[in-house]
């Protein structure tokens, strides 16, 4: 035990996991506390774990991992994510739907991510308007400044010319699969 994440998991908190419900959603369940661990086992109308000494106590709870993982699988299977994570939050347990949506979608349409800007709108010259993520933390005085990416290959040409190679060496390492630069009309720089 060295305080490292193992997966989804941290080996000084048990339980900390992500567990597949019965609509195959996951809902991640951290209760690291003792109080925590009586309130899901109140919660999830299971008191025998408690008494239950594989998982009475914190460091034996850690000791038990796999076994109270699949305890807690076993009682998750039985309802959707959604319903243990209102059964969970009304218990004051940390708990939260782990998969509600992709990662872009999440990024592009939940109302968290759009109140805090977490995308915000690029525009590529070549490509168009597009979303990309924007900036986790928000200063008052300093605004984010959200440019489209580099196409790939874009400054090969002139990064080669800076660091000594002359165009008829740049070509050949283009021939040579060596380098590859993106072409002018898409951003590529001669």
């Amino acid at each position: 035990m060295n305080g490292f994440f193992h997966g989804n998991r941290l080996d000084n908190s048990a339980p900390l996991d992500n567990y597949r419900s019965a609509d195959g959603r996951y809902v991640c369940i951290v209760a690291a506390l003792q109080v925590n661990f009586e309130r899901i086992c109140e919660a999830m109308e299971r008191p025998d774990l408690l008494t239950d000494e594989r998982f009475s106590t914190r460091q034996a709870r850690l000791e038990n991992d796999e076994s109270l993982a699949a305890e807690i699988s076993g009682i998750l299977s039985s309802q959707t994510a959604a319903k243990w994570e209102e059964i969970l939050t009304n218990s004051d347990i940390g708990c939260v739907q782990a998969d509600e949506a992709l990662e872009g979608e999440f990024y592009a349409d939940h109302p968290h991510a759009k109140a805090n800007h977490l995308s915000v709108e690029a525009e590529h010259p070549h490509i168009g308007k597009y979303l990309r993520y924007g900036g986790l933390v928000e200063f008052s005085l300093t605004p984010g400044i959200y440019r489209t990416s580099s196409q790939i290959g874009q400054h090969t040409k002139p990064l080669l010319r800076e660091i000594g190679y002359g165009g008829r060496q740049i070509e050949d390492f283009g021939e040579r699969g060596i380098v590859q630069w993106a072409d002018p009309s898409m951003g590529g720089q001669p």
